[in-house]
């Protein structure tokens, strides 16, 4: 199975919060969808799962543009923190001639992904009606961050993740690159 991901977004200007997000899935046997898009466009949230899209609700005070009004979506406020757990901090490193911080970290990602799908309403948007219990099928995550030294900023990571199922099991392993900063991102049309 392969896993493709690559978005882009603002984090200043005018165009602050607007982002996407785009995944594409191959597997050898049938996949209830194969590309999914989340995207956040103005005051436009959406998710598209194999083209079709279903509008992502705002929450209250999310009228503007501003950071101020992403600041305030549900997304934003969600606390990534309490799901984290064995986290060690190794300075000194140094990843592809760039002197950086390497992170070690746990995340318990059964209730991660719990509490992310009752974010304002995302199971509904995506189209079901409950999100199953995912506790004894889905392993913690274990996820590894470097941060440049100098600029702060997330140069690459790598998680991984096991899923047990009836069926078999499978392990996922995601590389995360930052290709480019400072340069314009193409956004999808509202």
């Amino acid at each position: 199975m392969q896993l493709e991901l690559s978005g882009g977004g603002y984090m200043k200007g005018r165009q602050a919060g607007d982002m996407y997000m785009d995944m594409h899935l191959s597997a050898p046997v049938a996949m209830p969808f194969s590309t999914v898009r989340v995207a956040k466009v103005g005051t436009s949230q959406w998710l598209e799962l194999d083209g079709k899209r279903m509008a992502l609700p705002v929450s209250p005070g999310q009228s503007g543009s501003t950071s101020a009004s992403v600041s305030s979506s549900a997304l934003a406020a969600f606390d990534f923190t309490r799901y984290v757990k064995d986290v060690k901090v190794q300075g000194g490193q140094t990843l592809n001639g760039r002197s950086v911080t390497k992170i070690v970290g746990v995340l318990d990602t059964a209730s991660l992904l719990s509490a992310f799908s009752k974010l304002g309403g995302l199971s509904q948007a995506a189209g079901v009606s409950s999100v199953p219990n995912l506790g004894g099928h889905v392993t913690d995550t274990r996820v590894v961050a470097y941060i440049d030294d100098q600029t702060h900023m997330l140069v690459a990571a790598l998680a991984d993740v096991s899923v047990h199922a009836s069926g078999g099991d499978a392990k996922l392993h995601l590389d995360i690159a930052i290709t480019s900063v400072n340069r314009p991102v193409a956004l999808p049309s509202v």
